[in-house]
């Protein structure tokens, strides 16, 4: 149930950064995802590229908005904590899922980035 409930709420993240990022514009909205069911699994992480702005300062205000949704989603049985871009949740029983959001020039992909 916990599983489900995280991968929905991954989607509806992603669902809210989701619009067509188009060449014309100068900055992306990145998500990077880390993910454990469990105490017995690995961390599985991802990166996602999510919409594209005009502007920095458009991208940074998206990314607000969509920290915020994340944070204040109900979801009792988890304690949340939200950390500069990021916001991570962990469960009683191991479970733990953080979002990571950043806004890179579209020229620039982040998981390409060394020493980060």
């Amino acid at each position: 149930m916990t599983t489900m409930i995280a991968r929905l709420c991954a989607g509806l993240a992603l669902l809210a950064l989701a619009t067509s990022a188009s060449a014309e514009c100068a900055w992306v909205l990145w998500e990077r995802n880390a993910y454990q069911p469990n105490k017995a699994k690995a961390i599985e992480t991802r990166w996602s590229a999510g919409s594209a702005f005009e502007s920095k300062a458009d991208c940074q205000t998206r990314m607000k908005e969509v920290l915020q949704t994340l944070f204040t989603l109900p979801k009792e049985d988890m304690k949340k904590v939200h950390l500069g871009d990021s916001v991570a949740w962990f469960g009683d029983d191991g479970y733990y899922q953080k979002w990571e959001f950043s806004c890179w020039p579209s020229n620039i992909d982040p998981r390409q980035v060394t020493g980060r």
